[in-house]
């Protein structure tokens, strides 16, 4: 009788153990899991939302004229565009270019047409400066009776991607008022990086 209470003591010490290990196991074992887990997601949150720079808009800019040069009847001038805000802004494509009456007026003729060129993503930190060079036609070198020359107060930009333009005056500044199929009277290239420089006087 004394023998047998005794082994079943022992075997009841076994189960306890075992039963104690189970429990170890079962109550570590998740946690060390969820805790891993937790570090992953919180690695792959940071990285999903690092800041990037936002799009550069009208409001964020000082457009300008710069100093232009003209050659065999074309008068290459570049729309300079600075960031004019505290923080970095990205500037990507072909800005809307055409002539027009005044600010705020109408259009004269056909805005410009844009070239074959590659687009690249200019990031521009405040006071960093992008252009886009605009290839004007002197009006002379078309047939009055299908241009219709008048004179322009200057140009109406769209910067890239916005649509809100600015008025840039240009002084002397002749269009073809009408619309001529084959020809064009302005291009424009797309938006590159530049060192800064003064506006045109």
């Amino acid at each position: 009788m004394h023998r047998t209470t005794r082994s079943a003591a022992q075997l009841l010490g076994v189960g306890v153990v075992a039963a104690a290990m189970t429990a170890c196991g079962q109550q570590y074992g998740p946690i060390a899991a969820v805790s891993t887990s937790s570090v992953t997601q919180t690695v792959t949150s940071s990285t999903t939302h690092a800041r990037t720079a936002d799009r550069c808009t009208t409001e964020a800019l000082t457009v300008a004229l710069g100093h232009g040069s003209g050659t065999a009847g074309h008068f290459y001038i570049p729309v300079t565009f600075t960031n004019n805000s505290a923080a970095a802004c990205t500037i990507t494509g072909y800005p809307g270019v055409s002539y027009v009456t005044g600010k705020g007026g109408d259009q004269i003729g056909d805005a410009a047409a844009r070239s074959n060129a590659a687009t690249p993503t200019v990031t521009l930190h405040p006071g960093q400066q992008a252009s886009a060079t605009v290839d004007q036609v002197d009006v002379a070198n078309y047939p009055a009776g299908s241009c219709q020359p008048v004179d322009a107060a200057g140009l109406r930009v769209y910067p890239p991607n916005d649509t809100v333009p600015v008025f840039l005056t240009e002084p002397h500044a002749r269009a073809c008022a009408k619309h001529m199929p084959t020809q064009q009277q302005l291009s424009v290239r797309p938006v590159k990086e530049t060192a800064a420089q003064p506006p045109a006087s």
